[in-house]
């Protein structure tokens, strides 16, 4: 099968020839670490190796690739075979041969940007991998990349392309979140079931913030240690060394959730970015990455204007958290979301259901929204013209946009999550039947606030 080569943030994948079979290759395979598990490594040479790789590698419905670093120092292979698109399911096996490359996220960054491939190209949304049940290092890699074990085959595991795009939004963990929220705070009980459930899904990312109240103290007494964990600085004014400011709040919220680092930390509150001292504000999050308490930084924005502006002045932000829904099209319409692929940063989505006004039947819409009834009762239309429930559209909808890497979704209790947690398919609307709003006064919550519960997204 014809493969363009990808690029991610620190690695490429470029289609394997037989001419790549050399002798970093074959070193990798003599080495105990790696073949332990291997079930094919005894070759005596390259020649040997070479025709291996000749006669087993490039069947039909598969492609073979070669994992490079920056520098195109060839550092492991990508294989992906038995690609059935009627299935909608391929197998994958991957092994990073170069040992320098361990414990640095290699497999799951590739992973992660094979299956968006699989799935832009030829809608895959399940792939499976055999695994030895002693392979412990590995099996660590797969879970941290959204595999999880599958019940037919213990010897195998399945990574769902929907589920995996999942992140577990904290807020409604520590505060009365949402203008449709009507159970207050989730129970703590609620908690625990979220965690043991979304972790044997294979929903691996959660998303917290300190000025979600006793979110972060929560949190800690279940234990969060398995998820990549996301977390954003204090909205609160940040004093006048902000630099020394961000440090100490990213230590503080690790100190509270007993972790030792974030996947990633966001600024919360942008205009922090855009005054004079801004750039502190910046070089504070650099720092941070420095010293090994996140591993990417990045902003949690409002406007088309804010993505521009932030990814233009401040050149290492690696996410960009963004709202994007079926009133809010401005991603799309902007094109936003290929600009921000190409640059290699990552797209965390939010606001899906804008936070929860549009789950809410039309005839019982709140006061200041009455003026937009005709949206809401479009979207009431369409729900019983695809016979798919409001919050099944709107998901599905999101998911099956393949910019999107994450998507932040939260709940009022653990049904309310399980059910979220088992809405996949692909969905495909035509954005000019959406009824897009150009309105910021409905699609940007912080406008809302002589109404909404709660705190800022």
């Amino acid at each position: 099968m014809k493969f363009k080569n990808l690029k991610t943030k620190n690695y490429l994948l470029h289609s394997f020839k037989t001419s790549d079979v050399k002798t970093n290759y074959l070193i990798w395979l003599k080495d105990k670490q790696i073949n332990k598990y291997l079930t094919n490594s005894n070759f005596k040479n390259i020649k040997e190796l070479k025709k291996y790789v000749g006669d087993n590698f490039f069947k039909k419905n598969s492609l073979f690739l070669k994992i490079l670093d920056k520098n195109s120092k060839h550092i492991g292979n990508l294989r992906i075979h038995d690609i059935n698109k009627a299935k909608s399911s391929a197998f994958l096996g991957i092994m990073i041969g170069d040992k320098s490359q361990w414990n640095k996220g290699a497999a799951q960054e590739v992973i992660h940007s094979i299956s968006k491939y699989l799935f832009r190209k030829y809608k895959i949304t399940k792939i499976f991998l055999g695994v030895d049940r002693e392979n412990k290092r590995a099996i660590n890699a797969y879970l941290k990349s959204g595999f999880v074990f599958n019940k037919k085959n213990s010897q195998t595991m399945i990574r769902d392309y929907f589920i995996s795009k999942l992140c577990i939004g904290t807020a409604q963990f520590g505060s009365h979140y949402g203008i449709a929220n009507k159970t207050g705070i989730v129970k703590m009980n609620d908690i625990k079931k979220i965690k043991n459930y979304t972790l044997s899904k294979g929903i691996r990312t959660i998303d917290t913030a300190v000025s979600y109240f006793d979110g972060e103290k929560r949190l800690a007494k279940v234990g969060i240690g398995e998820y990549t964990t996301i977390s954003k600085l204090p909205v609160t004014e940040p004093g006048k060394n902000r630099k020394k400011w961000v440090i100490e709040s990213i230590k503080k919220s690790l100190k509270i959730l007993k972790l030792k680092s974030f996947y990633a930390v966001f600024v919360h509150n942008t205009n922090y970015l855009y005054d004079k001292k801004g750039h502190e504000i910046y070089k504070g999050l650099v720092e941070a990455q420095k010293k090994g308490l996140v591993k990417k930084i990045g902003a949690s924005t409002y406007t088309i204007e804010e993505i521009k502006t932030i990814i233009s002045k401040y050149k290492k932000m690696d996410i960009i958290m963004l709202p994007f829904n079926v009133f809010d099209q401005r991603p799309i319409k902007t094109k936003i979301l290929e600009k921000l692929e190409k640059l290699n940063i990552e797209i965390y989505s939010r606001s899906v259901f804008l936070q929860g006004l549009l789950l809410v039947k039309h005839n019982k819409i709140p006061k200041p929204f009455i003026k937009w009834m005709k949206k809401f009762k479009n979207l009431d239309l369409l729900s019983r013209k695809l016979n798919l429930k409001k919050y099944e559209i709107c998901l599905r909808y999101v998911l099956s946009n393949s910019f999107i890497d994450k998507v932040v979704v939260g709940s009022d209790n653990f049904n309310q999550l399980k059910q979220l947690a088992n809405t996949k398919g692909i969905l495909k609307l035509n954005v000019k039947n959406l009824n897009a709003s150009k309105e910021i006064n409905l699609i940007n919550p912080s406008k809302w606030q002589n109404i909404k519960r709660g705190i800022k997204e």
